[in-house]
């Protein structure tokens, strides 16, 4: 699952109703996940590190949870100073689940 590809800029005022919709469609078949991050842009959009976009993070995390097995959440799109940072703030993201 690696939402943040499938966003374009006029989904990002939807995104609720689409991850829920991407998960309904495809969560059965979800082996592996991605953390990281969508924003606007002036040609559609960017992928940044997580947290430094719009993703709703606590969605997301939840309804990878109620898929009810073990996943692996890659986080990427960062440098290697900003894997502190940007671990803390997926870690972050779980308590608001």
């Amino acid at each position: 699952m690696d939402p943040c590809n499938y966003f374009r800029k006029e989904d990002l005022p939807k995104m609720q109703a689409v991850l829920e919709d991407m998960f309904l469609r495809v969560g059965s078949q979800i082996a592996i996940a991605h953390a990281k991050d969508v924003k606007e842009a002036p040609d559609g959009t960017d992928l940044p590190a997580a947290g430094k976009g719009v993703l709703d993070y606590p969605l997301y995390l939840r309804l990878l949870a109620k898929l009810d097995r073990e996943l692996f959440l890659a986080v990427e799109h960062l440098a290697l100073e900003d894997v502190p940072r940007a671990r803390d703030f997926v870690l972050s993201q779980f308590e608001k689940v």
